[in-house]
């Protein structure tokens, strides 16, 4: 009878297994991988212990502790195929931010909270003063910039015991506070450039940037119109395909819902535009703002549509990439809009798991989630990933990519860390990350061509150089 339950057991552990999102990859896993895997779970186990499990302590107290631990570091040197959801403005590391404001052009203005720049010093609005003035009053100058720095990042102060509606109050005006800091052309170039960098560095093949466009201004404060603005993007894209010949990059314009509906049409417009000028540069079409207190994306569909069958436009069938599901609320029904607008991927899909028939949608589909767990963790969705949704989801078959959303206002760089943060409180194996790093290739927008060079000529490369030093 016991032999005959064990058999059984494992039966339906074995059914299970069949299921998982990476158990297609694991009749090719090699001696190698196995070995690899055995090595980076020695080092997951001295994090997440019975002593002590650092996946899910606070996340302020205890990310320098992963930052600095070995199994950040062996993942920093993994291969990622795509960060598909980043936002231009909260990407940047913040440095690079405070760099800026050691510029005399970056004024602050200390009752409004927020940066404005003056290029040539004139028609200086009142309340406005230049950083650099007003680091020469400071008593402690290094205290001043520490008051800049928590001025753009989203503080634990501004998050621990919040509710998420209540810490977006904080979180919506960082992206008002550092706007004119990231709108200048020349400092766009600059935040820009770090940006992909920060990715790169962290063997990164491809950035989607959801990108709210048409917002450059020059040094008479005047606005230098959509082609000039993706004319340096371009340009910065083959900079850094100079030095690294696989990069791809490619822009989700994105509307604000809170803004309305002419704002929505200008983006619609902007992609129109920009397809035609920079033919692959632009992927599709996206809309924020927090979820529970915006518009939904119903609100929108009759200038989303009428673009998406608008066959004189090059925005026909225009790809759309939808944030849908960052929410607790059975009411918001984005998720069931994106999927009827046939969206390409879903931008953190948490509520997905309340809709059953949802999920088998997006697996029938094959829709990817990008999944950004420190942003979900930080902005109050989850206070301990190992329950996150996309957990349990993943072991039925849904497919999803790791992405980090704003990592410049959370105070980290690139999407190593939550790529650390996920295999410590999932209990990924090396062959789910595999799997994670060629979602990140295989649901990227850039086209049918790069995608094959990428996972047939540069990724298997890349990924085997990663085992060998794992095994060393």
């Amino acid at each position: 009878m016991v032999a005959e339950h064990r058999e059984k057991k494992t039966a339906l552990i074995e059914e299970e297994a069949k299921m998982h999102f990476s158990y297609d990859l694991e009749a090719s896993f090699t001696a190698d991988e196995r070995k690899a895997d055995a090595i980076l779970k020695k080092h997951c186990e001295k994090l997440c212990n019975a002593d002590f499990n650092v996946a899910i302590r606070d996340f302020y107290a205890n990310r320098k502790t992963v930052e600095n631990s070995k199994v950040f570091e062996i993942l920093d040197k993994m291969p990622k195929g795509a960060v598909h959801h980043i936002h231009t403005s909260a990407a940047p590391p913040v440095d690079v931010y405070m760099s800026l404001t050691y510029d005399p052009i970056t004024y602050y203005n200390e009752r409004e909270k927020i940066f404005r720049i003056y290029p040539k010093h004139v028609d200086v609005a009142d309340g406005y003063i230049s950083c650099t003035n007003m680091r020469e009053f400071k008593k402690d100058t290094k205290m001043f910039d520490e008051h800049l720095r928590n001025e753009i990042l989203l503080t634990e102060k501004e998050t621990k015991g919040l509710a998420s509606h209540d810490i977006w109050k904080s979180f919506q005006h960082k992206f008002t506070r550092v706007t004119e800091l990231g709108k200048y052309y020349k400092f766009f170039r600059t935040l820009l450039v770090a940006t992909i960098e920060s990715c790169t560095k962290q063997n990164v093949f491809v950035v989607e940037l959801r990108h709210i466009s048409g917002m450059l201004f020059d040094d008479d404060r005047k606005p230098m119109g959509l082609l000039a603005e993706l004319k340096i993007i371009d340009e910065v894209i083959k900079e850094i395909q100079a030095k690294i010949p696989y990069f791809e990059m490619t822009l989700v314009i994105t509307g604000l819902k809170i803004v309305g509906v002419p704002h929505i049409n200008k983006m619609i417009e902007h992609i129109q535009i920009g397809k035609t000028a920079y033919p692959g540069l632009i992927s599709g079409f996206d809309m924020v703002n927090e979820e529970d207190f915006t518009a939904q994306i119903e609100a929108f569909m009759p200038e989303i549509l009428s673009a998406q069958l608008d066959k004189n436009s090059s925005t026909y069938d225009m790809p759309t990439f939808c944030h849908a599901g960052e929410t607790h609320d059975m009411s918001v029904t984005n998720l069931h809009d994106a999927l009827l607008l046939n969206t390409k991927r879903i931008g953190h899909g948490f509520q997905l798991f309340l809709f059953p028939n949802l999920v088998n949608e997006c697996i029938k589909k094959d829709v990817c989630i990008e999944v950004c767990p420190l942003s979900n963790m930080v902005l109050g969705y989850t206070f301990d990933l190992r329950s996150h949704p996309i957990r349990d989801l993943s072991h039925k078959g849904l497919q999803f990519s790791i992405s980090s959303d704003d990592p410049g206002f959370f105070d980290y760089e690139g999407v190593t860390l939550d790529y650390a943060y996920v295999t410590l409180a999932w209990e990924l194996t090396l062959r789910d990350l595999k799997k994670l790093s060629l979602n990140g290739i295989t649901y990227s927008s850039i086209s049918k061509e790069k995608r094959e060079n990428l996972r047939d000529n540069v990724w298997p490369n890349k990924w085997q150089e990663f085992i060998k030093y794992l095994l060393k």
